[in-house]
This record gives C-alpha cells, sequence and structure tokens, in this order.
C-alpha cells in the first residue's frame, strides 16, 4: 500500500549565541544567584571545557563555533549524524539536555586508515569524484558492512544526563531516537598534540583551510606556565617544527 513520506529534520550546528545553551554561562545575568554561578563556573559546563587547565586550546583568543563555543542540536526520530571525526582530530564532549535517546556508533582512532579503506572500496565512484568526501559529513555506511570487513565498531546509546566523550580521529556517526537536545564543543588535552599535527598534515593533502592556527597554538600554550606532561608535549612539537625547517632551509640551499 501506498505510503505517505516522512520528512527527517535535524536542527543540527545551531549557535548557541543565538539559540541559547542548555547550561548557565558567565556572561549570563544571573542577577546575582549564587546556585546559577556555581554552575555557570562548574567543570561539568560543557560551557568551559575548552579552557579548563590543561587545554591546549586555552590559547585560543577567537570564539570559533563549535570549537570554542558549543553548538546545540535538536534531533527528531531517525534524524542522523553521519561518520565524521572532529576538526584538528580534537576531543569532543556531547551532552544530553533531555528528550529521546540518541544512538552512536564509534571507531576507534587507531583504525581510523580501515575505516576509510573500507568506505573508499564500498564507494569508488563517490570518492573517485570528491576524494575528499569524508569531510563532508554527508557519508553513511552500515555498521555491519564495517565489521564484515573487520573494522571494530561500538555502540552506545546516550540518555538524558549522559556525556559522550569522542577521541582524536576516532570516527562516529548515528541517529536519534526520538524528540531531543543536545550540546557540544571540542577540547585538547596535552596528549591531543601529535595527532593535530597530523591533522593538518591530513588539511594539506586535501588542500583544505585549517580551522586554526595548529603551530600559533602551541607556541602561545608554550609561553604559559604548563604541567611538566604538557611540556614534554610541547617539547616534541618544537622538535619538529625545528627538524621540518631545517630540512626545508636545506633544500633552499
Amino acid at each position: 500500500t501506498p505510503t505517505t513520506p516522512v520528512k527527517v529534520v535535524y536542527g543540527a550546528d545551531l549557535d548557541i549565541n543565538t539559540y541559547g545553551s542548555g547550561f548557565f554561562r558567565a556572561s549570563d545575568d544571573l542577577q546575582g544567584n549564587e546556585e546559577y554561578i556555581k554552575y555557570a563556573k562548574s567543570v561539568w559546563n560543557i560551557n568551559n571545557w575548552p579552557t579548563l587547565d590543561g587545554s591546549m586550546l586555552r590559547s585560543v583568543e577567537d570564539n570559533i563555533p563549535g570549537v570554542m563555543i558549543p553548538w546545540l542540536y535538536i534531533g527528531m526520530m531517525f534524524s542522523c549524524f553521519c561518520w565524521q571525526f572532529e576538526d584538528h582530530f580534537f576531543y569532543s564532549v556531547n551532552y544530553h539536555h533531555w528528550g529521546d535517546p540518541k544512538v552512536w556508533y564509534g571507531v576507534p582512532g587507531a583504525c581510523a586508515d580501515a575505516f576509510e579503506d573500507v568506505m573508499k572500496a564500498t564507494m569508488p565512484d563517490l570518492f573517485a569524484q570528491q576524494p575528499d568526501l569524508l569531510f563532508q559529513l554527508v557519508t553513511m555506511l552500515s555498521p555491519k558492512t564495517l565489521q564484515k570487513h573487520n573494522v571494530p565498531v561500538y555502540k552506545a546509546v546516550q540518555e538524558p544526563g549522559n556525556f559522550i566523550i569522542t577521541f582524536p580521529r576516532a570516527y562516529h556517526g548515528g541517529f536519534n531516537a526520538g524528540f531531543n537536545c543536545a550540546e557540544a564543543v571540542n577540547f585538547a588535552p596535552a596528549d591531543w598534540l601529535p595527532h593535530g599535527t597530523r591533522a593538518v598534515e591530513r588539511y594539506r593533502l586535501y588542500r583544505r583551510p585549517a580551522v586554526l592556527s595548529h603551530d600559533e597554538l602551541f607556541f602561545s600554550a608554550a609561553e604559559k606556565p604548563c604541567s611538566p606532561l604538557t611540556c614534554v608535549y610541547i617539547g616534541e612539537q618544537l622538535d619538529r617544527i625545528i627538524a621540518e625547517e631545517s630540512v626545508a632551509r636545506e633544500k633552499v640551499n
């Protein structure tokens, strides 16, 4: 029997400066309410995650939507978020405010190459037309297809009040099981730095503009007091830049 087509709508990447955050923010007029102020400053408030102690993003002065400023997501039944990884291979945090569950599928970052190989082998014509297809956030593939090719896929059901963390270069996708509201932003502890370097190399390969300057970010971080572990990661990045500069100068000479 004929059925009426169903249109699925997803309110994705909504700017909280326009639509509002599900958390209190320090910039809000909290009228001296101590309880509200406590929540606005809380480390569990994802508005604060990009600039928490130890985050490399503390050095970023631009209010980059989705990276420094959370995005809001309003989902409905079967609205999907296609396979993707975060800009610059950042970590991300997603908080489910209210409504029906979000169903997530994830592939570990260590298996990202295998994931991409399966995607390209499954849809060769699409990748021939658009080599940077995986940057477009429009590609879907059944988790079962990935598993058949020995790519590990993990599932998580996110209920209201749950946080979901994604790791560097970990592909993730999924769908909403009904009407809901979530909010997400990036963050970058010191161990992200080598992943960020690889992300920049990938941008060069596909001739895509970076969201921010990786080298400027960690040079700024190097000027600030930091933990011994952070100093180790920053030192490794400085060694990399010196090596790259030396090779470039040798070629010029």
